[in-house]
């Protein structure tokens, strides 16, 4: 797999299926985000490899968990992080109230007027991880979805995995 002109990987070929599971591992700067990031692009069919192919199923839904905390809008309080349309979200075809959609993703009532800004890391790394699980998607892509989480959080985000019928990256 070639990206702007460096080599990431050779004789790469892997298939995602409902269920798959997938995880890469290797030192920082070898090409684990780059690679998700392709996938992403190739799957929003933004992008093609320099060599090699990447192909991607029609009507294909793809969720993208990034590094970048910096996308959550720090101005908007939790309420709308976690429901930006409303006062509910829609979950797997049911309709569910955003305070019943921040427990499940340890977050009190009471916090729910609290501006995203001032939560800390774990806090908002939660918020995104509840934005990702609301997404309608065949695929997760999650790069370093454990960073800033507390144990807590980590068996949040791991119920969620376990749920998610799809394939995940």
């Amino acid at each position: 797999l070639l990206v702007e002109g460096k080599t990431l990987f050779r004789d790469l070929s892997f298939t995602i299926t409902p269920g798959s599971r997938i995880g890469l591992v290797g030192r920082n700067g070898c090409g684990k985000s780059s690679l998700l990031n392709l996938l992403y692009a190739c799957a929003l069919g933004d992008t093609a490899v320099e060599c090699g192919s990447v192909r991607v199923a029609d009507n294909l839904a793809v969720a993208n968990f990034t590094q970048d905390r910096r996308a959550l809008d720090q101005s908007i309080t939790l309420r709308r992080a976690l429901a930006p349309d409303g006062d509910g979200v829609v979950f797997k075809g049911r309709s569910l109230h955003v305070v019943s959609w921040a427990k499940r993703f340890q977050f009190k009532p009471d916090q729910l007027d609290t501006p995203v800004g001032t939560m800390s890391g774990g806090e908002q790394a939660r918020i995104l991880i509840a934005d990702l699980m609301r997404q309608p998607a065949d695929i997760l892509l999650l790069d370093e979805p454990t960073n800033d989480l507390d144990i807590g959080s980590l068996d949040v985000l791991e119920e969620s995995l376990l749920e998610f019928e799809g394939g995940v990256i």
